[in-house]
């Protein structure tokens, strides 16, 4: 199998165990509240088996159903065993008691069992986030993308400044794609109006007031789900942009771990909508009848 496959498999295996232990649906005697690597890897290979990801060289059964684990092959025991350490670097698990490779027990930490009890994936999760995210907003930009990858990466292993500075990088390199694409979508006076205004703007945070300014002002003709922009979009916008000006400029702030954790988690909406948004413009774009977001084909003039 692939070292994905296996790692999100791994995941998968953590949160129906701890499911399990939750609701005390458990049966006794199966295996303790702190399961070893033997348990979580039997779960793995089970899993692995129902979606036709491997198939076990012998028939499973009763008999041979409690060890499935020790009939993959080594490489992906391997693999499944560096799972779960790099999850225990993530503060996820603790080991509890260390024996031999197949015998170490492990106790999911409170912040683990938020992850594990989450609805959508979060960065600590980072496969599954970051493909959420992809699936969800298929219009992102793939540098977009690539910086959000880079600010998950950062998070994990503790680099609270950089992964501040890198998700401000996505959510600016998302807006100047916006911009582009809600020039190209407007006409006549409009599209002057808005392009002096983009012109005449000294910074980022200067050319995103222009076009928040507009999108707000033709709100009505977004989607629905689409039209609060001073929710989603300004205010998501303002968040990730304090927090990444708080760890780039030298004056010795490190940003709170807990605004970055929110901010990356704020994104999953965030890029769902900015990829909304870019849609529409497009679809309107190539519209002449309809295009911009005005009522009634180009957005009005007055400002």
């Amino acid at each position: 199998m692939e070292p994905l496959q296996l790692r999100e498999l791994t995941v998968q295996a953590l949160r129906a165990m701890h499911a399990l232990f939750r609701d005390g649906r458990i049966n006794p005697g199966q295996f303790r509240q702190d399961p070893n690597v033997a348990n979580i890897g039997n779960r793995v290979a089970l899993m692995a088996v129902e979606a036709g990801l491997w198939q076990a060289p012998r028939p499973i059964d009763a008999t041979t159903r409690p060890y499935v684990w020790t009939m993959l092959p080594d490489d992906d025991r391997e693999e499944v065993r560096a799972a779960l350490w790099e999850l225990v670097t993530r503060g996820i698990l603790i080991p509890r008691s260390i024996h031999d490779e197949d015998n170490t027990f492990f106790t999911i930490t409170r912040q683990g069992r938020d992850v594990l009890e989450a609805t959508e994936p979060t960065p600590y999760d980072p496969h599954n986030f970051l493909r959420r995210v992809g699936e969800g907003a298929p219009m992102l930009e793939p540098e977009t993308l690539a910086y959000l990858s880079e600010a998950v990466t950062c998070f994990l292993h503790g680099h609270n400044r950089a992964a501040a500075v890198m998700t401000g990088l996505a959510s600016e390199n998302e807006v100047l794609a916006l911009i582009e694409l809600y020039s190209r979508s407007l006409q006549g006076e409009e599209k002057r109006s808005f392009e002096r205004g983009i012109s005449r703007a000294r910074n980022l945070k200067q050319k995103f007031d222009v076009l928040y300014a507009d999108l707000y002002q033709h709100r009505g003709a977004l989607p629905d789900g689409l039209r609060e922009v001073d929710v989603w979009l300004n205010g998501v916008f303002q968040l990730i942009r304090l927090t990444r000006n708080d760890a780039g400029h030298p004056i010795g702030a490190e940003p709170a771990r807990e605004a970055i954790y929110a901010n990356l988690n704020l994104f999953l909406l965030y890029a769902r909508n900015l990829s909304g948004v870019k849609e529409h413009l497009r679809t309107t774009a190539a519209d002449p009848e309809h295009a911009g977001v005005g009522e009634g084909g180009a957005p009005s003039s007055t400002r």
